[in-house]
């Protein structure tokens, strides 16, 4: 190889070599400049609701709690819950570009509860059944907050959205959590209908 090739080659090296990080600090910047979109972010909530589980996978839960008084053993004193459910998500928003990853947090202290359900003392021939469930959760006392790269962003089409489908959102990702730690279905009466004019 002649020297003037090798140098040609060497300065073609050096150019592709990213020495500061500088191309994963763009990314990085490009995907909280895109977070910060109010449309993208709104897409994010109808895909959410539209269940387009093709497009949206959650890769992994960061915390998860349930705390409240759900266990009491008389539904009546079954009043509040509260929560912590963080989870990474990938987005593919687009399918010409790359999935983004961000962080959804869900955060609720002090979230009212109801609970309803049926008793069966039995017979000699059948054993006891007793079956509880929420008949009612304020689906909006519990938050939702977005998260990319450590940095908070702000969740603008959340919070301008209709009660009814921050509502929905929220029941979207938090229910089947609530479900599997209390062991307690949910039967509410939270329409959906609003999620077609909406999206």
């Amino acid at each position: 190889m002649k020297k003037k090739d090798f140098i040609i080659l060497v300065n073609e090296e050096i150019e592709k070599f990213d020495f500061l990080g500088s191309d994963e600090s763009h990314k990085d910047e490009a995907n909280i400049e895109l977070l910060n979109n109010e449309d993208l972010q709104k897409q994010f909530i109808c895909d959410s609701l539209l269940a387009k589980n093709a497009k949206i996978k959650i890769i992994h839960v960061d915390d998860s709690h349930i705390g409240g008084n759900w266990e009491s053993n008389e539904l009546e004193d079954v009043t509040k819950l509260s929560i912590e459910y963080n989870i990474s998500i990938e987005y593919l928003y687009d399918s010409n570009e790359k999935p983004i990853i961000f962080d959804v947090r869900f955060h609720g202290d002090n979230v009212s509860v109801s609970a309803d359900g049926t008793s069966d003392s039995g017979t000699y021939d059948t054993p006891p059944a007793n079956e509880a469930w929420f008949s009612n959760i304020d689906w909006q006392a519990i938050n939702a907050s977005l998260f990319a790269d450590g940095s908070e962003i702000e969740f603008t089409a959340f919070e301008r959205a209709p009660i009814n489908i921050r509502k929905l959102f929220v029941k979207e990702y938090v229910e089947q959590l609530i479900v599997d730690r209390t062991t307690m279905d949910i039967h509410d009466n939270l329409n959906n209908s609003i999620v077609t004019q909406y999206c």
